[in-house]
């Protein structure tokens, strides 16, 4: 879903001073010369409108004086009349076209009416003349970023860096780009030398970094960096309603709703609230304050086609595609060639996809000038629709494609060291120390697993039992009730979290958690299902904090799981799920880690084949009913009759019988995942 990012500094106001040369015999050169002057020392003192009468005073006698023409299109371009201040510059280009200055400010003067393609060939001419002019390539690079050229603006960005390696707006523009060019590793060397260069960020530049690591959905070095924002300022609205997002993205759920809470008492613009606030009803399934949300959202937002866009997402998340088609056509009357609302309207479920409109689609991939996220989320429908035609090669191709454009790297070393730490400090000796530590409750059921590997569909079937409620991807183990006081972490914080938290602490962590699960379980469940998958990082904190409480690990065949990973445009930041050999390397650390926790921790664990449950659902749901300690319930085999929202990227199978359709699915693309093999090694 489209995010709102930083964009690079609009153009700078145009440049004021003289280039061109004035020939000696032209009968006017030297009243010409003066009147520049004089014009030039008025634009300083800021009275554009004498600065217009010098120029037209100097035209009457120097009509061939390209530098009055320019300074009159400065002045023009001051006062608003764009139109002028084109014709003036372009004037002036006609008597000396060598001026490199000239082609810079009809650039800009190009730029405010929107003409993208006429400012990208003024700016080009104007470096082509003048190589040393960081200014025009600055503003080269933000007229591609605009259309969404990334790589060359990129190029851009680095030649000012290196002409102004100390300019931390060209740091800062380079580190935009970078990021939408999904280049992670350089972002971050680019903000660590951006902080340097300034000593001590302000609050804006705190923004634009925390707005970085939004953009690449590391969501917890953006809460890092927006906190630091409102630590020098506690009442910018903006950055609160930022705060809440990232939150919202990481599972926190109530801190991300006092974020918005706290943005919205500040002034900030209803539309974008409610659209955050309808985000955090879907995650916690109440499908109908949603609706009301989305509503309120869509005629805040009036024509504003990004938010119009974003709130048509939600709308499909809780099935609700009349709605997403009604807002998709607003789109389209306001901008019939909108590509976003176009595929869209294209790719709802239920339509059926034509030759014609995947033709129209495949263009749209290949064409640069379309944003990077509308492509992707292309390049990955394309695959579905090639698949679901059997046409498993241009299948792949798109597949390949949307997730080359993600463009994430996973840090192998980083992720190995940690969980070497991670085997060293959870021992079976430290759960035997803490043993009398936490809450005895079995409450709490963790569902666990790699993505794509069945969490979603058990969590289904188990939930379907009256005494048991599902509350989906509710959050991580270690930030989904956080104590005052206490740090909200990501994995890689457990080791920290573990060997700092007293007895006390687990105590008042598990009591707070164990609230939480009592409140979605308004009608008196015993049991509250998590089913994020990732949370097999947290085991050893849940160990801590729940010690009798189920885990149940659902196992795939690594290639069809892995493969569906491959072929999910997945929400949130999944560095590991865009390179077939990451994806191979990173589910066998998956299973070291498992492994460990299986031999340590003291929860009860059920490890779950999916193609076993396909096989035999009702011989695997008594087994599940068995572990989780109730009685088998039919409905539990009837869960696709169950009324609730599912919100993963698995939504829409679980809504059906189980079929095996999802079983050996890697066979057909096979000649193309030898990365995938080479990295699994055999295969049980």
């Amino acid at each position: 879903m489209a995010r709102k990012h930083n964009k690079p500094a609009a153009p700078p106001k145009p440049r004021q001073n003289q280039s061109a040369s004035i020939p000696a015999n032209d009968p006017g050169a030297q009243y010409g010369m003066q009147a520049a002057r004089a014009a030039v020392e008025s634009l300083q003192r800021g009275d554009v409108a004498g600065a217009a009468g010098v120029v037209e005073q100097g035209l009457r006698q120097a009509p061939r004086n390209a530098d009055l023409w320019h300074l009159g299109g400065q002045a023009a371009l001051h006062l608003g009349d764009v139109g002028r201040g084109k014709e003036m510059i372009r004037r002036a280009i006609d008597l000396a076209p060598k001026v490199a200055l000239y082609h810079y400010n009809l650039g800009n003067a190009l730029f405010a009416e929107k003409d993208l393609d006429g400012a990208l060939q003024s700016f080009r001419q104007a470096v082509r003349l003048e190589p040393r002019f960081p200014d025009a390539f600055t503003n080269l690079g933000i007229v591609f970023t605009r259309k969404h050229q990334h790589e060359e603006a990129e190029a851009a960005f680095e030649q000012v860096l290196r002409m102004q390696p100390d300019s931390a707006q060209a740091v800062l523009n380079l580190a935009i780009c970078d990021m939408e060019l999904r280049k992670p590793d350089k972002v971050s060397e680019l903000t660590a030398r951006l902080e340097a260069l300034v000593g001590q960020p302000d609050q804006r530049l705190l923004h634009e970094i925390g707005n970085l690591y939004r953009g690449l959905g590391r969501h917890l070095v953006a809460e890092e960096y927006y906190r630091r924002a409102l630590d020098l300022n506690d009442s910018a609205a903006e950055i609160w309603f930022a705060l809440g997002d990232v939150l919202s993205q990481a599972g926190e759920g109530e801190r991300a709703a006092e974020a918005l809470a706290k943005a919205e008492s500040l002034g900030l613009q209803l539309g974008p609230i409610r659209l955050a606030q309808a985000r955090l009803a879907i995650a916690r399934d109440a499908v109908g304050d949603a609706k009301r949300l989305l509503g309120e959202a869509s005629e805040l937002s009036q024509d504003s086609i990004t938010y119009l866009l974003r709130i048509a997402h939600q709308y499909t998340l809780i099935g609700d595609f009349a709605a997403q088609e009604k807002l998709l056509n607003r789109v389209l009357e306001i901008n019939p060639d909108n590509v976003g609302a176009f595929s869209g309207l294209t790719l709802a479920p239920g339509r059926k996809l034509s030759e014609d409109d995947a033709l129209k689609l495949r263009r749209l991939a290949d064409d640069k000038s379309v944003d990077t996220e509308t492509r992707t989320s292309i390049g990955f429908a394309l695959g579905d629709y090639y698949r679901y035609a059997k046409k498993y090669d241009d299948s792949f191709r798109y597949y390949r494609l949307g997730n080359r454009l993600k463009g994430y790297s996973f840090d192998r070393i980083e992720y190995q060291k940690w969980l070497s730490d991670v085997e060293a400090l959870f021992t079976r000796a430290f759960f035997d120390e803490r043993s009398a530590w936490g809450s005895d409750s079995r409450m709490p059921v963790l569902i666990v697993g790699m993505p794509r590997s069945g969490t979603t569909l058990t969590e289904q079937i188990v939930s379907s039992h009256p005494a048991i409620f599902g509350a989906g991807e509710y959050g991580t183990v270690s930030g989904l009730a956080t104590v005052r006081g206490l740090p909200s972490p990501d994995f890689r914080r457990q080791l920290d979290l573990a060997t700092e938290l007293t007895a006390d602490q687990v105590a008042q962590h598990a009591e707070s958690y164990l609230n939480t699960m009592k409140t979605l379980a308004a009608h008196g469940e015993s049991f509250v299902t998590n089913k994020l998958p990732h949370n097999f990082q947290q085991l050893g904190l849940f160990g801590m904090l729940f010690p009798n409480a189920p885990v149940i690990h659902i196992k795939r065949d690594p290639r069809d799981n892995l493969l569906s990973i491959y072929f999910q445009d997945f929400a949130g930041f999944h560095d590991y799920a865009y390179d077939l050999k990451t994806l191979g390397v990173y589910y066998r650390l998956y299973e070291r880690l498992m492994a460990h926790w299986t031999r340590v921790i003291p929860n009860p664990v059920y490890t779950l084949q999916y193609e076993e449950l396909v096989a035999d659902l009702p011989g695997k749901t008594q087994e599940l009913a068995d572990f989780i300690g109730v009685d088998l319930d039919e409905r539990m085999l009837r869960f696709y009759e169950q009324e609730r929202k599912v919100e993963t990227a698995s939504k829409w199978q679980v809504r059906q019988k189980l079929y095996t359709t999802s079983v050996q699915r890697w066979k057909p693309y096979e000649k193309h995942l030898q990365p995938l093999f080479d990295a699994l090694g055999p295969i049980d």
